[in-house]
């Protein structure tokens, strides 16, 4: 954690730091919320993922919601992804907030974070007129929408293809798929 971009403190400290938080589905506890727009504090929620499709399975499998609608008073929310193809996902009245669509945020901050730190004549990324690819896979796999299958069926496709291709294929996150 000392090496992060940023300080990281713990909720109790940012009730007297912020003013402003901005959440990516943290879930954090509703009273601690309360008590930071007491404060006068605003917080945002950031909706990045696939909320719908997560809570919609989780019925259909008797799972634990995922928390499609949230009982934490937000000031407004941001949500990207399948907000911007099925505006019924996110009702304002149902986060009772304004619901704004904005574009999906990623960045390759820690990947190039840890190329940087590779040793000496070892290189991460893309190295053009290569003759076999290294390709990698990072999907959680939570769902059926975030998931490793179609990129895996991808390289199997292009494999059949073209068998001496690829100089390796990793995928991330399969733990669950065992």
């Amino acid at each position: 954690m000392a090496a992060a971009p940023a300080p990281i403190i713990e909720p109790l400290s940012a009730l007297g730091r912020l003013d402003v938080i901005i959440e990516m589905h943290a879930q954090l506890h509703r009273a601690w919320v309360v008590e930071l727009r007491k404060r006068g504090g605003k917080i945002v929620s950031m909706r990045v993922g696939n909320d719908y499709v997560l809570d919609t399975e989780r019925m259909v499998f008797n799972l634990p919601h995922a928390g499609l609608i949230l009982q934490v008073p937000f000031d407004a929310m941001n949500a990207g992804g399948i907000r911007t193809l099925l505006p019924a996902v996110f009702p304002d009245p149902a986060v009772r907030a304004l619901v704004r669509i904005v574009p999906h945020i990623w960045s390759p901050m820690l990947l190039e974070k840890d190329a940087k730190s590779l040793p000496e004549g070892v290189r991460f990324g893309y190295t053009p007129g290569q003759r076999n690819w290294r390709v990698g896979v990072f999907e959680p796999n939570v769902s059926i929408v975030k998931t490793s299958h179609i990129s895996l069926l991808s390289y199997e496709s292009a494999d059949r293809r073209k068998p001496d291709m690829f100089h390796a294929v990793r995928v991330f996150g399969t733990m669950t798929l065992k």
